[in-house]
């Protein structure tokens, strides 16, 4: 019973890791694609508007976002 779940759990193991990677490589290939964006003109008068009404996620530093608004 034991040795079945271990091998479940393993498994699981290899496959959330897998997931990981494959979201890794995702959010890298998405991030490379904004920073070939460059400026782009009138974000930063959008993202002021929404500024009020939307929250950044934890670990953002909006300064960081300041480089992308032109």
């Amino acid at each position: 019973m034991h040795l079945a779940a271990n091998a479940r759990d393993a498994l699981q193991a290899h496959y959330l890791a897998e997931s990981a990677v494959n979201l890794s490589r995702l959010v890298l290939s998405f991030q490379q694609k904004v920073n070939n964006l460059g400026n782009i003109p009138g974000l930063s008068q959008m993202l002021g508007s929404l500024q009020g009404s939307m929250k950044l996620p934890a670990g953002i530093d909006p300064k960081a976002l300041q480089g992308l608004t032109g």
